[in-house]
């Protein structure tokens, strides 16, 4: 577990932590200190809101890169965005996300559908950990505001793909189109490392 002091630079006066305070405690109670909500803490880091409580309540961990990011955007710097590493399971992720955005325009009421009785099955086998994923995916499927499912869909925003890997989105993909992205994904890979 990281904690606070890595985060300490010398030229700015913060608040120390309380002996062995877990880093997730600490964040939550700067941010409140700050007078700022998690969305606004969120929003400032780059980082989707899901991500920041489930690090506020210690059930993620964090590295000392988002940690530092994080402080940064309780104090009002503005955080660089991410990076997306095109890593083989980032790049199916991608393409699946991709696939299910078609669906998803082609036929909503029905995606919807299979989305909501898929994210029934994933509460059901959750140990916990994915609660706050899961909890999101409810929200996006009540909301069911097709621009912001077909954009979450299509990001590749680090925090997008990262919340798709949580997801009922494979509830609108066949067998057969998952084999094809698995294909599509390794075979962009293998070009990547060609080229570099």
């Amino acid at each position: 577990m990281y904690h606070v002091i890595h985060l300490v630079d010398m030229d700015s006066a913060v608040a120390l932590p309380e002996v062995d305070e877990p880093i997730g405690s600490f964040l939550r109670r700067q941010r409140l200190a700050g007078r700022l909500t998690q969305a606004q803490v969120a929003s400032r880091a780059g980082v989707a809101r899901p991500n920041l409580a489930a690090i506020e309540a210690g059930r993620r961990t964090v590295s000392p890169e988002m940690a530092i990011r994080l402080m940064d955007a309780i104090r009002g710097r503005v955080a660089r965005r991410p990076v997306l590493e095109m890593s083989p399971p980032v790049l199916l992720n991608i393409e699946l996300a991709r696939i299910a955005a078609g669906h998803v325009a082609q036929d909503p009421e029905s995606a919807r559908v299979a989305m909501s009785e898929l994210l029934t099955k994933l509460r059901a086998r959750d140990d916990g950990s994915s609660a706050i994923w899961l909890d999101d995916w409810e929200a996006i499927l009540e909301r069911w505001d097709l621009v912001e499912v077909i954009s979450l869909l299509i990001s590749t925003d680090p925090e997008a793909v990262e919340r798709r890997k949580v997801s009922p989105v494979s509830a609108v993909i066949t067998p057969t189109e998952r084999d094809e992205a698995v294909r599509a994904a390794r075979e962009f890979w293998r070009a990547t490392r060609r080229v570099s």
